[in-house]
């Protein structure tokens, strides 16, 4: 109870604090001049969080910072995910968008992955399952093959939440699509399964907003 009460105070006063951007080297002074440790801890709080780092406890059991260990090819990822996912519910407001998240069955262990879908286009009569790669690799040449073809494991996993998608919705016409950022080859192909159509298209961001 102490603590909430505490908590409230602070947050109080904290909707006083502007939102300028304040410089390291600042924040680093500011240390030094002030003797209060519980300012201390608060400017250095601030600082990590201002450079991208964590929290991270250490075997002497103090706190240390570092730098998380995100590639920006994880964060560009999850930034093109959500970004698509927006793009359509702001575009098309009249219909559900949003993730889907499918069990394999009911009480299954814990070792199975999740089936997350990252954007479902969804209406009465029918239902889009996407799923966004942000990656160059669209396709791919086997050894023993010589020509190249799609990524067979992007194929896979988008057609398991066709299939899955179409057992539990009977009646609703379902379709697939696989989204990528263009790199270098352009594709626009689709295919007919026993689910519905699947497409796999590149999307060049670098074209007008328009175009886009």
């Amino acid at each position: 109870q102490e603590a909430r009460v505490e908590l409230s105070e602070a947050l109080s006063k904290l909707q006083n604090v502007s939102d300028i951007n304040i410089d390291d080297r600042l924040i680093l002074t500011e240390m030094q001049r002030t003797r209060r440790l519980e300012y201390r801890i608060g400017l250095s709080i601030a600082l990590t969080i201002k450079q991208g780092k964590v929290l991270v406890p250490s075997g002497s059991g103090a706190i240390l910072s570092e730098a998380p260990r995100i590639g920006d090819d994880i964060w560009f990822r999850g930034l093109f995910e959500s970004f698509l996912r927006e793009f359509y519910r702001h575009n098309l407001s009249s219909v559900k968008v949003g993730g889907r998240r499918y069990l394999w069955s009911s009480g299954e262990d814990d070792l199975f992955p999740i089936m997350q879908t990252d954007i479902n286009i969804e209406t009465e009569k029918s239902i889009l399952v996407m799923d966004a790669k942000c990656t160059p690799k669209v396709t791919s040449k086997r050894q023993d093959y010589k020509k190249q073809t799609l990524n067979s494991g992007h194929l896979y996993q988008v057609f398991t939440y066709m299939s899955y998608c179409s057992d539990i919705n009977s009646g609703k016409k379902i379709n697939g699509a696989l989204i990528y950022p263009l790199y270098q080859n352009e594709i626009d192909t689709y295919t007919d399964t026993p689910n519905g159509k699947l497409r796999v298209k590149t999307v060049d961001f670098k074209r007008d907003w328009v175009d886009i």
